[in-house]
């Protein structure tokens, strides 16, 4: 029975780690990458290798720091987005008529930089060619 049991705690411990690995990842994709971030450090202090090597109660409250960084991270993130939209709001409230000076206090979004500005962006009707 005995042998039953540390199996069953080897097989803990590497799903453990293997959660660990997927929540740092997601970090790494939030911080871009860089481990070199206050951000990635708040979450793994000593780098993955060190908690990933940790056993027993110290992996369980490293783990459980990571996790509540990482759920911090995402609640200011919401946060800031939250904020962002309200700020456009009321830019769009200033200018009604000028999307394009309300379009410049934002730096283009990775998915909106690759496609031009459309009559909704625009607050105008598009203007379409006639042949004459």
């Amino acid at each position: 029975m005995e042998l039953n049991q540390q199996a069953l705690a080897v097989r803990k411990d590497f799903d453990l780690d293997e959660l660990t690995r997927v929540v740092e990842l997601a970090v790494l994709g939030a911080v871009g990458k860089d481990r070199a971030t206050s951000a990635y450090r708040a979450a793994f202090p000593r780098g993955l290798s060190a908690l990933v090597g940790l056993r027993g109660k110290a992996q369980k409250a490293a783990e459980r720091a990571a996790k509540t960084a990482l759920v911090d991270e995402q609640i200011a993130r919401a946060e800031l987005v939250r904020q962002l939209h309200s700020n456009r709001g009321a830019l769009r409230a200033l200018y009604p008529r000028n999307a394009r000076r309300v379009a410049s206090y934002f730096p283009p979004s990775h998915s909106r930089a690759a496609r031009e500005p459309d009559a909704a962006d625009m607050d105008e009707a598009p203007v379409e060619a006639t042949a004459g």
